[in-house]
């Protein structure tokens, strides 16, 4: 539906954007897969032409991104117990980690690629019932992280005799 005047057509773009906002999203998704090359070429381009306007973005977006990743972390930790499955430690909600029971985290951190995806992922799976999942103390996590290496991997990247590396660990 062609209109002339410029006002009426933008106006019924709006509407029809408003109204057909999932559509139009598939369509914006489809079409940067199909076209991720040209698309990337473009944004690299935006964001060199616009470099103040996008410093200033992100500037202004990582402090909210950093306090709603907190608030997931949080509600994941909540969900989970609030305090050290070994131990019970809960004096202090910045020492608890989430730990993968099965010690496959490694796997998920490479498929999800970043924090926020990761976070999200957990707390989808914690609110679905998963048990592959624990709070755990800064110590009991890294107590527990080496006892697995003890058993899956020898040093040499270290350039750490074995006998040295038990007697760093007793």
């Amino acid at each position: 539906m062609p209109y002339k005047d410029i006002e009426k057509r933008r106006e019924h773009q709006r509407i029809y954007a408003k109204q057909h906002k999932d559509k139009i999203t598939k369509y914006q998704k489809r079409y940067r897969i199909k076209h991720r090359q040209a698309f990337n070429e473009y944004m690299k381009r935006w964001r060199n032409k616009h470099k103040e306007l996008y410093t200033s973005y992100l500037l202004k977006n990582k402090e909210a991104k950093r306090r709603k990743r907190l608030a997931i972390r949080l509600e994941i930790i909540s969900l989970l117990g609030e305090k050290c499955v070994k131990c019970g430690y809960e004096k202090n909600i910045r020492a608890l980690q989430i730990d993968h029971v099965n010690n496959d985290g490694y796997i998920e951190r490479r498929k999800l690629k970043n924090s926020d995806r990761l976070y999200k992922h957990i707390l989808k799976q914690v609110k679905n019932g998963s048990k592959n999942y624990q709070v755990l103390c800064a110590n009991c996590n890294i107590i527990k992280k080496y006892k697995c290496l003890d058993t899956i991997i020898e040093f040499p990247l270290f350039n750490i005799k074995k006998e040295w590396y038990y007697f760093i660990l007793s």
